[in-house]
């Protein structure tokens, strides 16, 4: 899925994404930033997986204000907060959460 994200994200013109089942960890959101240089990369993932499950914030810098985001882990590996501005000075902030089934 990571393939298309960027080009779904420019074409679209979407400024926030957040992905479930993301698969991600440090040096894959890494690769991925330095491939689509207009992405910004923000994740949880599952300690007992090497790269499993969690959530992804992705965010399209063409779009968005990427400067000053903060992340909190809400619950470990499974709820985070991101909080922003947007028209640099209105305050967003956008909780992900991830239930997996199990």
């Amino acid at each position: 899925k990571w393939g298309g994200i960027n080009a779904m994200m420019t074409t679209c013109k979407i400024g926030i994404l957040i992905v479930g089942e993301a698969y991600i960890d440090s040096e894959w959101r890494d690769n991925i930033e330095k491939k689509d240089q207009n992405l910004k990369i923000f994740f949880s993932k599952l300690n007992h997986t090497s790269n499993g499950a969690g959530i992804a914030v992705i965010f399209n810098k063409e779009h968005t204000n990427t400067y000053g985001i903060q992340m909190h882990e809400i619950i470990a590996e499974h709820a985070m907060l991101i909080e922003t501005t947007y028209h640099n000075k209105n305050n967003l902030s956008i909780l992900a959460v991830y239930g997996p089934n199990r």
